[in-house]
């Protein structure tokens, strides 16, 4: 055996070696744990930049997601304007309470409530 097999063999004997502490979850069990819990969250809200029509909520670390919006044609009306674009944008900073929702890979932002909105402001 050369020295690359023992290396490998080496390696393989590690990584079987590990394992999951005692209790943690799965992905798929975080996943299912988090879908229809409801959240507050601070951030900006606009259309996506490559469908008008769909929104968009960005949160502090600049993480996205798709939002379904159930919160009123009030405050629909109030995001009128507010928008993101490939090279900046003018989105709406805003306080949301959502549910959270899994569409396939996608987590989703079901807003039923909008607790603060500003108007829309350049980026």
């Amino acid at each position: 055996m050369n020295g690359m097999g023992r290396m490998g063999g080496a390696v393989a004997g590690v990584l079987l070696s590990l394992s999951l502490p005692a209790g943690a979850e799965t992905l798929e069990q975080v996943l299912t744990g988090i879908v229809g819990r409801e959240v507050t969250v601070d951030g900006q809200i606009g259309t996506d930049p490559f469908d008008e029509n769909a929104l968009r909520f960005r949160i502090a670390d600049g993480a996205t997601f798709a939002v379904t919006f159930d919160a009123g044609r009030e405050a629909r009306k109030k995001l009128e304007g507010c928008k993101f674009e490939m090279f900046g944008g003018t989105p709406c900073k805003a306080g949301i309470r959502a549910e959270i929702a899994r569409v396939g890979s996608q987590i989703v932002l079901i807003v039923f409530e909008v607790v603060s909105i500003d108007p829309p402001a350049k980026l």
